[in-house]
């Protein structure tokens, strides 16, 4: 693969335009909209950082002050999808940079947060319309 780091630069590109095609364009106004919106990127930001890591709705519910039920209900408000299919979507496009890399799907899996293996490939499977076996061998 000569282009690998164009393409990870462009998925890259890809997964923060759709962050702020979600994000609302400016600041909510009133203090409880802000106060949301602020919850909002805390959790976008605690995803980015520990996405590597097993975590948990509970884990990113507690970082945020807030019950599983209200820190999901919250996320979907302001970015139309769940916190789960977000998480893994932004799992799925990190683990792209490594499918160029002389890594097992194992090793790869795990670097991005799946404990399976075999259920990384699912979802990738299901968030690209390919595996990452196929998808390595395209690149």
């Amino acid at each position: 693969p000569d282009y690998y780091e164009l393409d990870v630069v462009i998925c890259l590109q890809q997964l923060w335009k759709a962050l702020l095609e979600h994000l609302p364009p400016a600041a909510p106004q009133s203090p409880r909209m802000k106060n949301e919106y602020d919850r909002v990127r805390d959790i976008v930001t605690f995803i980015e950082l520990n996405y590597m890591r097993k975590i948990s709705l509970k884990d990113i519910a507690d970082h945020i002050c807030l019950n599983e039920n209200a820190c999901s209900h919250l996320f979907k408000k302001y970015m139309n999808v769940s916190l789960v299919s977000f998480l893994q979507e932004y799992r799925i496009e990190r683990s792209l940079e490594y499918l160029h890399r002389d890594e097992s799907i194992s090793e790869i899996s795990e670097k991005v947060g799946f404990s399976n293996p075999y259920y990384y490939s699912r979802v990738f499977s299901k968030i690209k319309g390919i595996s990452p076996q196929k998808y390595r061998n395209q690149g």
